[in-house]
């Protein structure tokens, strides 16, 4: 069952009962509060708890000598998705603090690096997804030496090593992803950064054709080659693709830096679901990024081998994983905070008199299908995505509907003050398949579209065109949105259940 969650945040000292409110905030390890991260250097107590943690010490260290602060087995960073319904708790553990700055740490297997999938499941931590091999020559290994060595010198200041114990007086650090951040920049030097994320997008709208109506610049597009030349050659798309390679640049710089680039990676994940991104996308990019630089380099100076495509892996891995999770953050979000009670009590008051003025739910998904269809299907041809009959269009259109629209009757109807529609999740419980299996295939964008037109329409002939103005049937759009992405996240779960 998919289950719905309540983001919390574990403050030092906070008791059980402190621990109910919501948190609209990403958590990221720069922003867990350290209350006297000051206490050595003055005897004033610190107000705020919002400084940053000191760099010089770990969190299991900091937590041991911070008295009852902090658990010393736990890290000072996490945020947990708590069930409504359960007892137990689902835990998403963002990256520590200290995740490599104990140097007998040992590092995860790589059978537990897990795909990312909706807010109800575990995210794997990037300790998880980032598996490290020591005999991996993609792995680079720096070594520090002790200030003191015992070891003689010659005349010319050089050391005499005469055999290999020296080798226990060094510390070896792993730095994961190094290879991939190198070969980057290579690409910059040779100028194929650009080049690579335009031919990263080409694939991903030549093979995955609800993208297409993501992108303004795209929304015409085919693959006829006069359709090709005229999107390279056109200002938003370059513009677009110059916008993600300062993006990725801003990734590479903090690739070292873990709390910093997880925190990144999080908020890109929560800045696209207003994109109408899902967890799917995050993969389908990894999949033809990869495949683009392969294409990209074979041949040059910076082809790629094993190593090199191991390390570029784990670094996407970790990238995809943060975006999704910053993604359901936000989405968890959205369904509690998006709907104000005096616009859920205007919502409720119209949805009473739509089903007494159609008497079932059924004659009035019928309304919204004559009156969306239309708009479904020169989407579906704009975007050059071929459905072969129309009599096929009408029953993805009409499955899509049905679903939805029971979807937002139990939003409606759940709907509460406190913590807004997060019951709705755990009440779809995999009814409304056929409406994510319509949303994945055709594209989200498209069928909001076309059903808050049939909506719209109906709810005017119905209640009149003074009460269906622009804000009302804004707050109806929300409720559709709600609907939506309870029935994405509900699908996701479900997929994530069969290939567990």
């Amino acid at each position: 069952m998919y289950h719905h969650y309540q983001l919390q945040q574990i403050f030092p000292g906070s008791s059980a009962a402190g621990r109910e409110t919501p948190s609209t905030a990403l958590i990221s390890d720069r922003d867990i509060g350290n209350a006297n991260i000051g206490e050595s250097f003055s005897s004033a107590h610190s107000i705020d708890n919002n400084s940053s943690p000191s760099a010089s010490i770990s969190p299991v260290q900091w937590a041991a000598t911070s008295g009852d602060r902090w658990n010393a087995k736990a890290p000072p960073a996490f945020a947990r998705l708590r069930s409504f319904t359960d007892s137990s708790f689902s835990s998403v553990t963002l990256p520590p603090m200290g995740a490599y700055e104990a140097e007998d740490d040992a590092l995860p297997a790589e059978d537990d690096a897990l795909p990312a999938s909706g807010p109800n499941r575990p995210l794997p931590t990037p300790a998880a997804i980032c598996p490290v091999e020591a005999s991996s020559s993609a792995t680079f290994v720096i070594r520090r030496h002790s200030s003191r060595s015992t070891t003689p010198r010659h005349s010319g200041g050089t050391e005499a090593y005469a055999d290999q114990t020296e080798v226990d007086d060094e510390l070896s650090q792993f730095v994961p992803m190094q290879a991939a951040r190198a070969h980057w920049m290579q690409l910059h030097k040779q100028n194929m950064q650009l080049v690579v994320l335009q031919r990263m997008f080409l694939r991903l709208l030549h093979r995955h054709a609800p993208f297409r109506a993501l992108w303004p610049f795209a929304r015409c597009f085919d693959t006829t080659k006069q359709k090709l030349d005229e999107l390279l050659a056109s200002a938003a798309f370059r513009h677009f693709c110059a916008a993600y390679q300062t993006s990725f640049t801003l990734i590479m710089d903090n690739v070292d830096d873990e709390p910093s680039l997880c925190q990144i990676l999080q908020e890109l994940g929560a800045n696209h679901f207003f994109y109408d991104a899902n967890e799917t996308h995050f993969k389908m990019m990894r999949e033809e990024f990869l495949l683009s630089l392969d294409e990209c380099v074979v041949g040059t100076n910076e082809q790629m081998n094993n190593e090199l495509e191991q390390d570029w892996d784990q670094l996407w891995a970790k990238m995809e994983s943060n975006l999704a999770f910053g993604l359901a953050v936000q989405r968890h979000n959205y369904l509690a905070h998006c709907v104000t009670g005096k616009e859920m009590a205007t919502v409720r008051s119209q949805w009473q008199i739509l089903l007494e003025a159609k008497c079932r739910i059924d004659s009035l998904g019928a309304s919204v299908r004559e009156g969306g269809i239309q708009t479904f299907t020169d989407g579906l041809n704009r975007i050059g995505l071929g459905i072969e009959t129309k009599k096929e269009v009408e029953r993805q259109f009409a499955v899509a509907v049905n679903d939805l629209l029971w979807a937002m009757a139990q939003a409606i109807e759940f709907w509460e003050p406190g913590t807004g529609f997060l019951r709705l999740c755990a009440e779809i419980d995999s009814r409304c398949g056929g409406a994510f299996d319509v949303i994945r295939t055709s594209s989200s964008a498209l069928l909001r579209t076309a059903f808050i037109a049939g909506f719209s329409a109906e709810l005017v002939a119905v209640v009149g065109e003074s009460e269906a103005s622009a804000t009302v049937l804004h707050s109806w759009t929300k409720v559709y949105r709600v609907a939506e992405q309870a029935i994405i996240a509900d699908g996701m779960d479900t997929e994530r259940k069969w290939k567990i």
